[in-house]
């Protein structure tokens, strides 16, 4: 299969720490389109905001990642640190044939070529590169604080967008979203299109 045949998307991480951050806006906390080739995609400027500082100190005390807790640590996350990710990103996944990816600037997600004979172990290699990188954590915070500074809740925006999207009944509440996502079973998680619907609702919550 050539590069130029198919291009990988990976949207899964997207979801799934989507469905951990929405857990933690229950606690107290908050929560979570580049073009092919090789440039990193930033929506620009370092994001930093006292308000998201809880937040920051929730994930650096939930963490194994070193990454993540050294460029949390001043609870600015500068651009050089997110092209930093993204370029260990790019070394991590070259090992699996990855040679060409660009990265979202408005969701937790990227888009790579398709090296041959691709299957579940590269699935695994880019979901543990993910996690040596703090891929996930700082794209969240970073693309969260420069969307939502100050960190409002915006969970009844979410809820409204899955009422119109019809992945819920018109009397589902923020109580009801509360519940499911701390439980992990969102409405709509288990079909392709519901989790794509889903992850577009919840960008509204920054």
């Amino acid at each position: 299969m050539s590069v130029e045949a198919k291009q990988l998307s990976r949207r899964a991480p997207r979801l799934t720490i989507a469905l951990v951050l929405a857990a933690m806006m229950t606690s107290g906390c908050g929560s979570a389109a580049g073009t092919a080739g090789d440039a990193s995609a930033t929506p620009g400027g370092d994001a930093s905001s006292s308000a998201w500082n809880a937040e920051m100190d929730a994930i650096i005390a939930s963490t194994d990642s070193d990454a993540v807790k050294s460029i949390l640590a001043d609870h600015v996350i500068t651009e050089s640190e997110l092209v930093g990710v993204q370029d260990a990103m790019r070394t991590c996944l070259e090992p699996s044939g990855i040679t060409e990816i660009s990265f979202s600037t408005t969701e937790i997600s990227y888009e790579t070529n398709t090296p041959d004979g691709a299957g579940e172990e590269l699935t695994q290699a880019m979901s543990e590169c993910e996690v040596e990188t703090g891929f996930n954590e700082i794209t969240y915070l970073y693309q969260s604080i420069h969307k939502n500074p100050a960190h409002e809740d915006l969970t009844q925006s979410v809820v409204d967008c899955m009422i119109a999207k019809d992945l819920v009944e018109s009397d589902y509440s923020v109580s009801d979203y509360n519940r499911d996502a701390a439980s992990g079973n969102l409405p709509g998680t288990d079909t392709d299109d519901g989790i794509l619907a889903l992850s577009e609702c919840q960008e509204l919550a920054g």
